[in-house]
């Protein structure tokens, strides 16, 4: 009788803390709540200053946490690689051909800065054209993107998502964010196909086959795009509303090297380019590439990490933990993710960190709620916190990051309580179902006690 009362007792204090009662019965309500019966829910919060906890639901339960992840990879990235660190393409101008070198850079032709756009990036390789050859065009362009290797995409990445815009890999030459867009035509009738009026660039209208229908004027963009690395076979499904002249959607570029190769080469009027890359396509051998004289810098880390956090662009994620993975000599993402793991078992425990991207994209990551507010309590004391904490989104008058895949809803970050207190919390939710949008807003009413400090009214 004893050891079942004490094994009660233990279960309850992991569980729930008597801090927040009502933040406790709360919880319980939304696990019987319909959209949340069969799913799991963990919550935990911590007082930022003394690290007391003061919510405590499931903190241990390892689960897929989306784009919550992304604190993990961002504070790694400013903690292992520095908040001045920058990618670099090296280049340089010899015998009248160009030979450029891929460094990873997620910013090399991103309009997000005036520096890395596509009109500064030619700029400067034209400039240097012009000052080594004398006005004298360039006849062939080389450039070497081997070296991340050749697997753009993390292991766990699902078929659904990597042809899409936000579903891009991390290259050694990523170009414009790997992105291009897709303008659509829909007929006014029901189910009806949809047509393909141009993309941009314009190389992949012709490589699109097209089953997009018409749905409802008010359904949204409904529609797919399935590709594959070094493919250039790409597909389209689903649906968007009917009446449409100008629809755009994104896709991911299956080969940016060639996309960059190829507006290169039309913008500096050279004969041709190669791309010194054994894919899956064919084997090409790697020429010998002479020292590289000049290089494109990217923004500096804490730039980087702005626009990843505030815009939850995975690719950039993606990038860093490649960076990450050269400082131990491979650029994989594989090898980033084990430098993690061994940084970070010697400054806070990391056993609940089980993941495989750096993106949270993949459904098949694992993490603690305990764990995303133990790295946020880690770096609040750090001299770069503040650019780490400006970089957080505010929604819902909290600053915090979300994720969203299916199934799975997720938020952590830093509430000020109107008493002044800042609390540090983690809260995911897997395997809800119905819609996303009221999960959310379930979930918001939690948060919502917890920063008013108040139960419901």
């Amino acid at each position: 009788m004893k050891k079942t009362l004490l094994n009660l007792l233990l279960f309850i204090s992991n569980i729930l803390y008597a801090q927040q009662p009502y933040l406790e019965s709360s919880l319980i309500a939304l696990q019987k709540n319909d959209q949340f019966k069969h799913a799991i829910i963990s919550f935990y919060a911590i007082d930022a200053s003394s690290g007391k906890v003061m919510v405590s639901y499931n903190k241990d339960y390892g689960l897929a946490p989306a784009s919550c992840q992304k604190i993990i990879t961002s504070i790694s990235a400013f903690e292992m690689l520095g908040k001045d660190f920058h990618f670099h393409t090296k280049f340089t101008v010899k015998d009248h051909e160009l030979f450029i070198e891929g460094g990873g850079d997620p910013t090399l032709g991103s309009d997000r800065w005036s520096s890395t756009n596509a009109t500064s990036v030619i700029h400067k390789i034209r400039s240097r054209i012009n000052q080594v050859n004398q006005g004298e065009k360039i006849k062939n362009i080389f450039i070497d993107d081997l070296c991340c290797g050749y697997q753009p995409i993390p292991d766990g990445w699902i078929w659904q998502d990597i042809g899409n815009y936000y579903g891009a890999g991390a290259w050694s030459l990523n170009w414009k964010e790997n992105l291009y867009e897709v303008k659509l035509r829909s007929p006014d009738h029901l189910n009806k196909p949809v047509e393909i009026v141009s993309t941009n660039p314009t190389y992949f209208k012709d490589k699109i086959t097209t089953f997009i229908t018409t749905a409802s004027a008010n359904s949204g963009d409904n529609a797919w795009i399935y590709a594959a690395p070094y493919s250039n076979k790409i597909f389209a499904t689903g649906t968007i509303p009917v009446s449409q002249n100008n629809f755009t959607i994104k896709g991911a570029m299956p080969e940016p090297a060639l996309i960059f190769a190829k507006e290169i080469t039309e913008k500096l009027h050279a004969e041709s380019f190669q791309l010194q890359s054994e894919n899956l396509r064919q084997k090409k051998l790697r020429i010998a590439f002479p020292a590289m004289s000049d290089s494109i810098s990217s923004p500096s880390l804490d730039s980087i990490n702005y626009w990843f956090l505030k815009k939850s662009i995975n690719l950039f994620g993606e990038a860093l933990v490649k960076a990450i993975g050269i400082r131990v000599g491979d650029a994989s993402t594989t090898s980033g993710i084990e430098a993690m793991y061994n940084y970070w078992i010697k400054k806070i425990d990391n056993s609940a960190m089980n993941i495989i991207d750096g993106s949270g994209l993949s459904p098949a990551n694992r993490v603690s709620t305990k764990l995303l507010v133990d790295f946020l309590q880690y770096a609040r004391i750090q001299s770069w916190y503040p650019l780490f904490y400006n970089a957080l989104p505010e929604m819902n008058g909290i600053k915090m990051k979300d994720g969203y895949i299916s199934g799975v809803r997720s938020y952590t970050g830093i509430i000020k309580q109107k008493t002044g207190k800042e609390v540090i919390f983690a809260f995911i939710v897997n395997n809800f179902t119905g819609s996303p949008s009221a999960a959310r807003e379930q979930m918001w009413r939690i948060l919502d006690q917890l920063k008013s400090n108040s139960s419901p009214k």
